[in-house]
């Protein structure tokens, strides 16, 4: 997509800067509307909890109450009579867009640095929906889930303070990048319908990544923060993917590069976490479902030794695509 990540569908993200500074969540209670964090110095990345974000997914979660793809894990909340418009408007203009589609991830970016009541939205039709709806949930939902997202933050930071720094050296030597200065801006909220996370880039660097979502909690949000941060600049990955399976003269093999990147955010972050860790992706199932069966072991067999420093990033993809495709290897064989 050149903007965004989720985990079922493919994405085509551009590089995007990440800033070498992380302000953590304050616990002093925040303005309505305004996204907190402090000033203190960490790690790679910037966490918020905001309202007005918050409210969006909210909105956009019931809009989409019959959408296939809803999130099954999530907590079911009664839909506010105070919302009708809103969600009406909701359920017209957005319910059926893909999450990554440009004019929603305007919209995310636009409620992630809104500072007041004011700078809402661009769109009058749109500021005075939230702005109706914000003042409900602001009263009987908003302390509730900042709480939460407060929460979520306080549990990560000292994970990404112990680690974060190690993870995003050893991630970039992996995928073969610097990793670049600049902020990924992380807002923390209730609802990210279907799969708990995604990342966008358009109109500028946005992961948001959902506080209720049990498979983001505890130690396995350091993992995902990174996974999620790998979608920013995956296109060395999946540019060796497609050079190499053409040189191989065979299909690109549809997933791949997702797998990877799973893989490598949970093999880093298991080596730092302990044996104990069981990583996203396994913990998910996400390895036995359809053509990530058989993808698993060769990774572990043929991607792992990169992630040793023992082979380069196209010789490791070289011979993924070999072992996914043994009668390649018996042609070649033939040819010399």
């Amino acid at each position: 997509m050149k903007s965004g990540s989720d985990h079922s569908a493919p994405r085509n993200l551009v590089l995007a800067a990440l800033l070498l500074a992380l302000p953590h969540c304050t616990t002093t209670p925040q303005h309505a509307g305004v996204s907190s964090v402090s000033n203190e110095p960490r790690a790679a990345f910037e966490l918020h909890s905001g309202m007005w974000i918050n409210l969006h997914q909210e909105l956009l979660h019931h809009a989409r109450s019959t959408w296939k793809w809803r999130h099954r894990v999530l907590p079911e909340r009664p839909i506010d009579p105070a919302w009708k418009n809103t969600i009406d408007l909701y359920r017209t203009r957005y319910a059926e867009l893909e999450n990554l589609d440009v004019r929603l991830s305007s919209i995310a970016v636009d409620l992630a640095t809104a500072n007041g009541e004011g700078d809402v939205s661009s769109d009058n039709e749109l500021r005075a929906a939230l702005s109706s709806a914000a003042e409900t949930y602001r009263r009987k939902q908003w302390p509730e889930d900042d709480r939460r997202n407060r929460e979520w933050i306080e549990r990560v930071t000292p994970l990404l303070d112990r680690y974060g720094d190690t993870m995003r050296e050893e991630i970039a030597s992996a995928s073969d990048i610097s990793w670049p200065k600049g902020t990924l801006r992380i807002e923390v909220v209730t609802f990210v319908d279907p799969f708990g996370a995604q990342t966008t880039d358009v109109p500028s660097p946005l992961t948001m990544i959902s506080s209720a979502d049990p498979g983001y909690a505890g130690d396995a949000s350091l993992e995902m923060i990174f996974h999620e941060a790998s979608h920013l600049f995956d296109d060395q990955l999946r540019k060796g993917i497609i050079e190499e399976s053409r040189q191989l003269g065979v299909p690109e093999p549809e997933g791949l590069w997702h797998a990877i990147l799973f893989y490598t955010a949970g093999y880093f972050a298991k080596k730092h976490l302990g044996e104990s860790y069981v990583p996203y992706a396994e913990a998910q199932g996400l390895f036995k479902r359809g053509d990530w069966t058989r993808y698993q072991p060769i990774i572990a067999s043929e991607w792992e030794p990169r992630l040793r420093g023992g082979t380069s990033l196209r010789e490791a993809l070289r011979n993924v695509l070999r072992k996914l495709n043994p009668r390649t290897t018996r042609s070649e064989a033939k040819v010399r």
